[in-house]
């Protein structure tokens, strides 16, 4: 629906908005959707009908691997080749060349396999797992990746602590000590008085410094909910045509809000279609849990593109998977995953 939706906005609507049909916006939008969409769905049909109740648990393998890589990838980069082959100096972005990018996909992929892989391994392999994958988000500089890894932490931490109760465990205490790093900025305190600081450059420097709402980057955000507004309630119901965001001149970036990009593109109808997605993700009965449609959701507020990037969708799919219905339905036995 949301699919035909813009297609209907690209051929009936844009005459009213660009004034002619076909607008390289427009076509860009709908190539940069149906791509990754479509391909990350028949990629889902194929695991579906395959009916091989292993085969799952080998994508979410393959899923944990590239995980493993794309954080060994970013720290490489970063500590040790000097960021030689990333795209902003002291940011890893592995092989997807944009570092908010790379540390969405880390945190996601964790949510994903760490009830299904991780946690069902011995204790050394949990805690090495975790940290790796911890240490490529922080590798990324991306403060949208580190919000990320403090709900991790602790949606883990409270649903341990609930399970078991608090005990002064290794694994206890790293997550206590995580969390305050994460939110204190003592992070970014410790690592500019270290050799690292010359590492990663001023930038990375001052994205885990400065978590404060008054700084640059949140008067940013702020400045575009502003804006979003005024042009939605320009055109409220079909919005202002597809791109629009990309392009509009009030501000030289997009809304990093996937719900704002929507509202002022497609208007409200586009907004519900959206809305319907991520309803589907939050009726899912996973084994992994729900943490991953909670990180979805949180990533969707400071990212604009999670629904054109094929990757996130390779996530997506699979997470429905998970769901335990069809893990019945196809006689699944919980030690399969």
């Amino acid at each position: 629906l949301f699919l035909f939706y813009s297609l209907l906005h690209l051929i009936f609507y844009e005459p009213f908005t660009y004034g002619y049909v076909g607008s390289d916006k427009g076509i860009k939008f709908i190539l940069d959707h149906i791509g990754p969409i479509l391909s990350a769905f028949i990629f889902f049909l194929v695991i579906v009908n395959a009916k091989y109740k292993y085969f799952l648990n080998e994508v979410l393998y393959i899923i944990y691997f590239i995980g493993l890589f794309t954080a060994i990838h970013c720290f490489v980069d970063v500590f040790i080749l000097e960021s030689l082959f990333t795209k902003d100096d002291g940011r890893g972005d592995a092989l997807y060349n944009n570092s908010n990018v790379a540390g969405i996909m880390l945190a996601l992929s964790y949510s994903l396999v760490y009830e299904t892989i991780i946690n069902k391994q011995k204790a050394l392999f949990r805690i090495l797992s975790s940290l790796i994958f911890a240490i490529g988000i922080i590798s990324t500089f991306s403060k949208t990746a580190f919000l990320l890894l403090t709900l991790i932490i602790t949606y883990y931490f409270f649903q341990n602590l609930i399970a078991k109760g608090f005990r002064f465990t290794p694994v206890n205490l790293i997550s206590l000590f995580g969390i305050f790093l994460l939110l204190s900025g003592a992070l970014g305190s410790f690592v500019e008085d270290s050799y690292i600081g010359d590492l990663i450059g001023q930038n990375s420097l001052n994205r885990i410094s400065s978590i404060d709402i008054g700084d640059q980057s949140w008067r940013d955000r702020f400045e575009v909910v502003i804006i979003s507004f005024r042009y939605f309630l320009n055109n409220p119901v079909f919005g202002n045509g597809l791109g629009f965001t990309y392009h509009w001149t009030d501000i030289s970036f997009s809304t990093h809000n996937m719900f704002l990009m929507y509202l002022v593109e497609m208007g409200m109808i586009g907004l519900i279609l959206v809305v319907a997605i991520y309803y589907g993700l939050f009726v899912v009965n996973s084994v992994s849990g729900r943490i991953f449609f909670y990180l979805y959701f949180v990533a969707s507020f400071f990212s604009h593109n999670l629904f054109n990037f094929l990757p996130f969708w390779y996530l997506f799919f699979p997470y429905l998977l998970t769901d335990k219905s069809l893990i019945q339905q196809y006689n699944l036995r919980k030690e399969d995953f």
